[in-house]
């Protein structure tokens, strides 16, 4: 529910709240007001009535001419009598009957007189505030309705503006925002926030990137010395066992490379630095890779299948889709047995790789993780998948593992809703209908 709908809500419950208490109070009012006035004037006529029997007048001249009876009582009372009887009464629906009744003692003679009235009655007060309260209403919730959505643009503009401005703010672009002014001092509030904590983010992000580029750059020096000398000291006369050791610090250093490599590339795409808004045919980028490892596949004595279907067009950075190909396939490759199979399958939906390999040694959901093998492998710096892994999430692609005996099954779908990352499925759509 929007914003407006709940104040407008809230607005209205208060209004009928008071509406209800002030109509009840407001009904005894009327009342009180009329019944009081009509008994005073009432009360005043039977005090003029008295004086007049007092001056002689007979008693007779009042009846008829007026709601005024005069009756010769035996004792008279104390107090005046004040009675309201509702009804219909003389033909006139709606009105109740007011009666007062005043005792006076004239030339020893004890007198009772009774003045009658006609006042609107308890159900004709109340029938008149229920119609000005249906009016009222009426006229409210029209108003409401012609003016919330108009004014909720004025008063809510700044609020929406801001919203704007935070969903199209990107760290990679490393512009500071600048929000409107606005003279709604929680808005104003919001707008101080998320500049400061904007500014800080653009600040954080800068310093980041400038330590991850420099720590990449100065790494790289040393492990180029690092390789000259080592093959030079290969050169040189060593005996075997020498050679063993110069060896394994050469693989030592090849792989501190590619480690290098993979983080500065993440971080990369952690950073969604990778944009691109051009198709690129998937299809003839995932021949070209299958062919760029034939002669690995063909060292290690695995057979491959493929099943392309042409002119698969997505819209993804170049460098990421050959990084992603290379990834699954090289994957595939390095956890497969002697003279083990891959397949692949390419459609308009999903790409999947299947190898054949030994039982993962550590569970499936942490394959996807930085630094997680799934089993031991010396070639291996265990960030591939979780490259994959961002690459997918960056491009919202639906990324799963599954087993089927002894086959190891990674899927990338391309439509549809998305997967938790790393998540086992038993089978996806696509190896269904190729088993």
């Amino acid at each position: 529910m929007k914003l407006v709908n709940k104040f407008t809500l809230w607005y209205l419950a208060i209004v009928l709240a008071c509406t209800v208490v002030g109509t009840m109070t407001t009904y005894h009012t009327i009342k009180y007001r009329i019944d009081k006035a009509s008994t005073e004037h009432l009360k005043q006529v039977n005090r003029q009535v008295a004086e007049d029997l007092k001056k002689g007048k007979p008693v007779p001249a009042y009846i008829n001419t007026r709601a005024v009876s005069v009756t010769e009582v035996a004792k008279a009372g104390t107090a005046d009598e004040v009675s309201r009887v509702c009804g219909k009464n003389e033909g006139k629906p709606g009105e109740a009957v007011l009666t007062v009744s005043s005792y006076h003692t004239i030339n020893n003679k004890n007198y009772k007189i009774t003045t009658l009235d006609h006042v609107p009655s308890s159900e004709e007060v109340l029938t008149g505030l229920e119609i000005s309260i249906i009016w009222k209403w009426a006229m409210i919730l029209g108003l409401i309705g012609i003016s919330a959505r108009f004014v909720s643009r004025i008063i809510l503009g700044p609020f929406k503006k801001t919203l704007k401005q935070v969903d199209r703010f990107n760290l990679a672009q490393k512009q500071k925002l600048e929000f409107e002014p606005t003279n709604t001092a929680e808005f104003r509030e919001l707008n101080a926030f998320l500049k400061k904590m904007t500014d800080k983010a653009v600040d954080d992000y800068v310093s980041l990137k400038e330590f991850s580029e420099n720590a990449s750059h100065e790494l790289q020096t040393p492990v180029a010395i690092m390789r000259g000398k080592l093959e030079l000291l290969m050169q040189s006369g060593v005996s075997g066992q020498q050679a063993a050791m110069i060896t394994d610090v050469q693989n030592a250093v090849e792989k501190l490379s590619r480690i290098n490599s993979s983080l500065t590339l993440l971080a990369r795409l952690e950073n969604h630095e990778y944009h691109s808004n051009t198709a690129i045919c998937i299809s003839e980028v995932l021949k070209d890779t299958v062919e760029d490892y034939e002669e690995l596949i063909e060292m290690k004595g695995l057979s491959v299948h493929i099943a392309i279907e042409d002119d698969v067009q997505l819209i993804l950075h170049k460098d990421l889709l050959v990084l992603l190909l290379n990834n699954l396939l090289s994957n595939a490759i390095r956890h497969n047995i002697t003279g083990g199979r891959i397949e692949v399958f390419l459609n308009q939906n999903q790409l999947t790789v299947r190898n054949t390999g030994p039982r993962l040694e550590h569970p499936s959901a942490d394959m996807f993780q930085r630094f997680k093998k799934g089993n031991k492998c010396e070639q291996s710096v265990g960030i591939g998948l979780a490259i994959v892994k961002q690459i997918c999430e960056l491009h919202r692609y639906a990324l799963s593992y599954a087993t089927e005996g002894d086959w190891h099954i990674l899927s990338v779908g391309f439509k549809g809703k998305i997967a938790a990352a790393g998540e086992v499925v038993s089978q996806s759509p696509l190896l269904s209908e190729v088993a």
